[in-house]
C-alpha cells in the first residue's frame, strides 16, 4: 500500500515526461537486459511468453525465435511499439499533458535541465 499523503504528493505535483526516440530506447534496453550468461536469452523467452495472452502465441513464438538468434533489437521495438508504449500511453516527443518534458536521448544533456 501506498501512504495516503505519498498519493496526494503524486497527485499535486508536477508531471515530468522523459522521452527519447525508440532507437535510443532499443539501445538501451539492449545494453540492460542482454548481459549476462547467454545474453540472457532464456530470461528474456520466459519474460515473452507471459505476453501470450496479450499478443498471441504465434507472435511470441516469432519473439523467442528472433532472441534465440541473438536478434535483440527488433524483439525489443515491436514490444515498445506495440505492446508496453501503447500500454502506458508512452509519447514519443514532447507532450502538452505534461508540465515539462525532457529529451533523454543524451543522458548528460538531460540531467543539466
Amino acid at each position: 500500500m501506498v501512504p495516503l499523503p505519498l498519493i496526494n504528493s503524486i497527485k499535486k505535483g508536477i508531471r515530468v515526461l522523459l522521452y527519447a526516440p525508440l532507437e535510443r530506447r532499443v539501445k538501451r534496453i539492449c545494453e540492460t537486459y542482454t548481459v549476462g550468461p547467454g545474453g540472457n536469452i532464456k530470461e528474456l523467452q520466459e519474460a515473452t511468453s507471459l505476453l501470450i495472452k496479450r499478443v498471441g502465441r504465434a507472435k511470441v513464438d516469432k519473439l523467442n525465435g528472433l532472441l534465440a538468434q541473438g536478434y535483440f533489437d527488433p524483439v525489443f521495438s515491436y514490444l515498445l511499439k506495440y505492446y508496453y508504449d501503447p500500454l502506458y500511453k508512452y509519447p514519443d516527443g514532447p507532450s502538452g499533458d505534461y508540465e515539462l518534458s525532457v529529451d533523454t536521448s543524451d543522458i548528460e544533456k538531460a540531467s543539466d535541465i
